[in-house]
């Protein structure tokens, strides 16, 4: 912890008087560095009629506490209106962190009485990287200061500085600093006189803040492709190195290849020209719809504030292409099925350029879908799945089905560009006569040898095929061709008879027939 007062002074300048009641400009003329905390206790109380200048701070509750962190860009303090009357008094001090920025936290306020009365200013673990600012007002009708009529303690012992002790008949603000490192406990104690009079205390800590890391870019993730046609959700990670939290971030965008970024203001949900800090202590930002276009690939990155005020730098930038998610339609199966697997197909629609380039399939029985917390994909009890193919057929036969079961089928698609479609659903129910179980018979025999053989016969008593679908004697019955592929009769190989199914692949990849 290495946070200094730089510089400090005091006035009851009465030429104050000559301008108009009750505000007088007073130029404070500090040379200042981004991060640095100028404070300024004048004597008044009353925030109605001595308002706080602008983009300055009030704390306190002795008196008037003015404390301003230096922002970005500013390098000097220049013209400060301060309340001003016949009798206008205030004190200054500037502090500065070797880390460029100090974060001012309201530590304790705390009222006593002169005369033996003991008030602690702060107590518990203090913070070994911070300093004490405090800040004191002590009503007298006398003129004494503070020093005389109080002491204090520490543990461990520190050292307790004063900036400056400015007074007149009545009342005596004053303002102090102490390096807090080790301290547990600072006590002030009244402990010389006999008349009561009232001192109200407040205690500051001055800690420092160091700039946030750039954050971590989650979603969408990088060189991806996205439906940005409505509206569209930005995520990050926000990366402290202080122990800080995120208070605000601000995105920016711009088609690639573009030279000037746009910057998105939550407030109206609108791009604009100048950079803006929307406030915020979570990771995500949505952008509404109509801010981008499917056809455009664009650069984003996010910034974030900490809780400190302290802004940290951009990520690198994302890129992320604006496409259209493919839709898809379930034409089969539906009803009743008659056997034990089931043809699934499709019938999708992409956007311009874009092609399947990959499906999946998830089979499960009706109970399961309808139970609570069931999700597509992750829900235990799949009846049949087909994991991820990379394929551009539009129908795929499924692996053995439980018969009497009604099945929901789920079908996604992939598009060029890795993006999904929506998961779309259709519903049968498996219902078919298994085969009658066949008959074996054993029948003791002798091969041509004479050698004592054992001759099993099976005979099954069910075909499930037309006598055409099982011989082709007649033609290629009500056999189908489905994808890449033709069918015909053909006499070059026969099991029986003269005739088999002859099956013509007529483009690469995969072919199906039925």
């Amino acid at each position: 912890m290495s946070i200094s007062l730089i510089s400090s002074g005091g006035s009851s300048n009465t030429t104050l008087s000559s301008t108009p009641y009750p505000n007088t400009t007073y130029t404070l003329n500090l040379s200042v560095n981004v991060g640095d905390v100028v404070v300024i206790m004048p004597q008044f109380s009353d925030t109605s009629a001595y308002p706080v200048p602008s983009g300055w701070s009030n704390y306190g509750s002795s008196g008037l506490v003015w404390i301003y962190v230096v922002p970005s860009g500013v390098s000097s303090i220049g013209t400060v209106t301060l309340p001003g009357n016949t009798s206008t008094q205030f004190i200054y001090a500037l502090f500065r962190s070797t880390l460029g920025t100090i974060v001012v936290g309201n530590m304790l306020t705390t009222t006593y009485s002169h005369g033996g009365s003991t008030a602690v200013i702060a107590s518990g673990t203090l913070t070994s990287t911070a300093t004490l600012l405090f800040v004191y007002d002590w009503q007298t009708p006398n003129g004494y200061s503070l020093s005389p009529y109080t002491t204090y303690t520490s543990s461990p012992s520190i050292t307790l500085s004063y900036v400056y002790n400015l007074g007149n008949a009545g009342s005596y603000p004053g303002m102090g600093y102490a390096d807090l490192s080790g301290a547990t406990t600072i006590t002030w104690n009244n402990t010389t006189g006999t008349t009561t009079y009232g001192v109200t205390i407040d205690g500051f800590l001055l800690t420092e803040g160091s700039t946030p890391a750039a954050p971590t870019l989650l979603t969408p993730t990088n060189a991806t492709y996205e439906d940005l046609s409505g509206a569209s959700t930005y995520t990050w990670t926000y990366n402290n190195t202080d122990g800080s939290t995120q208070a605000a971030y601000a995105f920016r965008n711009k088609i690639a290849g573009g030279s000037t970024y746009s910057y998105y203001n939550a407030s109206t949900n609108a791009l604009q020209t100048s950079e803006v800090w929307n406030a915020s202590t979570t990771g995500t930002a949505t952008l509404g719809a109509g801010l981008l276009s499917n056809g455009n690939q664009y650069n984003w990155s996010v910034a974030t504030q900490s809780n400190y005020g302290i802004q940290g730098p951009f990520a690198s930038d994302f890129t992320v292409v604006g496409q259209a998610a493919p839709t898809v339609t379930l034409t089969a199966p539906t009803g009743t099925i008659t056997s034990n697997t089931a043809e699934v197909t499709w019938s999708p629609v992409f956007p311009s350029g874009a092609y399947q380039t990959a499906y999946q399939i998830w089979v499960y029985d009706l109970a399961t879908t309808q139970a609570t917390g069931f999700t597509v994909g992750q829900t235990t009890g799949l009846v049949w799945g087909s994991g991820l193919v990379s394929s551009n057929a539009v129908s795929a036969l499924t692996g053995a089905l439980p018969n009497s079961t009604t099945c929901v089928f789920y079908l996604q698609l992939t598009e060029t560009g890795n993006e999904l479609s929506a998961i779309v659903s259709t519903t049968a129910t498996v219902n078919f006569t298994p085969p009658v179980a066949p008959t074996v018979v054993a029948t003791p025999t002798t091969d041509a040898n004479g050698t004592p053989i054992i001759e099993v016969t099976v005979t099954g008593h069910d075909n499930l095929l037309s006598a055409n679908d099982a011989s082709f004697e007649g033609g290629v019955g009500s056999w189908t061709a489905r994808v890449n592929s033709t069918i015909a009769q053909s006499s070059a190989k026969a099991l029986q008879g003269s005739y088999s199914l002859a099956v013509t692949s007529t483009a690469a990849g995969a072919f199906l027939y039925k």
